[in-house]
């Protein structure tokens, strides 16, 4: 009880007591630590050159905005971390830290908040009751310290931003925020709302980018009073200069060979050299305004000392990173490229926002039914596929009311993404019928002959489950093992996942469901309806299919989704049915 008591008392005067305030990477350097549970690497934190600027910026009170447009593996999540616990230590500020969703925030509690309390002993002793107890201030959404409080929130409702007077707003990976939650305007405007009594308010906004046009950290970058990059020195001529992407090069696709091209006497400049050129180096803006780590302070063109800005944006990229060599995204833009020209983007759109830290412009996706109905071929006519072929897959699409049916692609798949649509059936009935599911059955157990005699059988069959999902549950249940699955189609997430268990368990109906992110699916098969030329990526059809069936592939176009005039996001529209477009994304 004696020491309690001691531990509240020392507490409780801790914020009188004086101490030498520190910028917010000399607090980093002193106190913070990477915990094993979130860092590859254990141990105390060294703030890396580049993270200098950044940390200061988070933490000092004369910016009130600081945006950052990053990629991964540059080490943003600590040095918010750091920046949030210098900010509570030494200045008592209120906090709200905002994550894209509610699972998102309870994860970074657990995974980073926590653990910081448990190593960064300054921190655990502020809070009001021991480190990892069950206490009221100490739950998953708020951390009570004396003079200063932390809440960590979900951003998709509004009632998550209210009833709050803070300091300090924190949106950890902006744009992926909803554009607009609940109506109420973006993220940024509400939750700024809450800092409107703050006597040094603090808006911190750091995010990997999406989409051009509708990202919001890419937005907020472009708002700021300065725009900072990274300059860092040649280590032949000493020219100050960007690491640019467009100057990576590399010879015959071997991410090995990777080196920076200097823009001023071509020096060639690899890996090995980064850390004495960030160490020699500086965030300067595009028209020569830089600011000096040592000194904490900005300057102008000529060397002159300014004011810092209110309102700071900076964009950084993996070939920065201290945690993966240049060879790293060589090699990750080598293989998306790769699949892009076979029509699938879905990587190269990982690597643009991931790794080079840039937003991903996305091209009007519709295609003409009439650029593909003519381009029939007589590939089945003596009853056998192509030798190209190598696996046979399914994709399956029902129906109901009157016109109640079941339709279904068998597609083959040969090198390089390049398709040949094997068959396209529809069989009339509603799928409750028992005829109508040994019908099917019949289908899926189909043998194919290449040309040179090699049978193939069907692969794996997905069959759509938004339409009598306890029928499809009960169908694909006991065929699990020929790799018949119930699908789903949804707007986010990977392209198809692993697949979890659905159905109820004591009716004896246990399947596993495997969502298709249809978005991507479509984009992947206009993309290949748009190659021209037989070979990687190519869609080959029979020429016996009929206009009809190009009509209904094509028969979706993705279009800018609004909500109350302002550009909200994409969405497929459907022009007409499109069941066949259905089924060769399930496919």
């Amino acid at each position: 009880m004696t020491a309690n008591v001691s531990r509240a008392i020392s507490a409780g005067l801790e914020p009188f007591r004086a101490r030498i305030p520190l910028t917010g990477v000399q607090w980093a350097d002193d106190y913070f630590y990477l915990s094993p549970e979130s860092s590859g690497t254990e141990g105390k934190w060294k703030s890396y050159p580049y993270q200098i600027g950044p940390l200061n910026w988070m933490t000092s009170d004369d910016i009130e905005e600081f945006n950052w447009q990053k990629s991964r593996r540059i080490g943003y999540t600590k040095c918010l971390l750091a920046a949030a616990g210098s900010l509570i230590d030494q200045k008592n500020r209120n906090i709200a830290i905002w994550q894209p969703t509610d699972s998102d925030a309870k994860d970074f509690t657990t995974d980073e908040i926590d653990p910081m309390l448990r190593d960064v002993p300054v921190l655990g002793k502020k809070l009001k009751c021991e480190v990892g107890a069950k206490s009221k201030f100490n739950t998953v959404e708020k951390k009570v310290f004396h003079g200063a409080t932390l809440d960590i929130k979900g951003g998709k409702t509004p009632r998550n931003y209210r009833r709050m007077t803070k300091d300090v707003g924190i949106y950890d990976e902006l744009s992926a925020f909803d554009l607009d939650i609940g109506g109420e305007g973006s993220a940024t405007e509400i939750g700024d709302g809450r800092l409107d009594q703050a006597p040094f308010p603090k808006s911190i906004r750091g995010s990997t980018p999406k989409i051009k046009g509708l990202c919001q950290i890419e937005a907020a970058v472009e708002k700021s009073d300065r725009i900072f990059y990274r300059f860092v020195e040649c280590p032949h001529c000493g020219e100050l200069q960007r690491l640019e992407f467009a100057n990576m090069k590399w010879d015959d696709d071997d991410p090995e060979t990777v080196r920076f091209i200097c823009v001023k006497n071509k020096c060639e400049i690899f890996y090995r050299d980064f850390p004495k050129m960030d160490a020699a180096g500086r965030w300067q803006t595009l028209d020569g305004y830089c600011y000096d780590d040592e000194k904490d302070q900005f300057f102008d063109p000529e060397g002159s000392k300014i004011d810092k800005p209110k309102r700071i944006g900076a964009r950084i990229w993996a070939a920065y990173s201290y945690l993966r060599p240049w060879s790293y995204f060589a090699y990750k833009w080598i293989t998306a490229s790769r699949e892009a020209k076979n029509g699938n983007v879905v990587a190269l759109k990982s690597v643009i926002n991931t790794l080079l830290g840039e937003t991903y412009e996305e091209k009007g996706e519709s295609v003409d039914d009439k650029a593909i109905n003519d381009r029939g071929e007589d590939y089945l006519a003596e009853g056998f596929i192509p030798n190209e072929v190598l696996v046979i897959t399914v994709g399956v699409d029902l129906q109901g009311g009157a016109n109640a049916r079941v339709e279904l692609e068998i597609v083959g798949h040969g090198l390089e993404s390049e398709t040949w649509s094997l068959d396209y059936q529809i069989l009339k009935g509603d799928f409750e019928w028992p005829a109508m599911k040994e019908h099917l059955d019949e289908q899926l157990m189909r043998k194919f002959v290449r040309e040179d005699g090699v049978p193939l059988k069907i692969a794996a069959a997905f069959i759509d489950s938004g339409y009598l999902s306890t029928e499809v549950y009960k169908f694909t249940a006991p065929r699990r093992k020929r790799r018949v699955y119930a699908t789903k189609g949804v707007l986010t997430g990977m392209l198809c996942n692993k697949g979890t268990w659905q159905g109820d368990k004591k009716k004896g109906v246990r399947a596993i469901l495997r969502t298709v992110n249809v978005d991507d699916a479509k984009t992947i098969i206009f993309n290949r309806l748009r190659i021209k030329k037989p070979g990687p990526g190519f869609c080959h059809f029979p020429d016996h299919y009929p206009d009809r069936y190009f009509k209904q592939l094509t028969n979706e176009e993705k279009k800018p989704k609004r909500r109350k005039g302002v550009v909200v996001g994409h969405e497929w529209v459907k022009k007409g049915p499109n069941e066949p477009l259905d089924c060769r994304a399930y496919a």
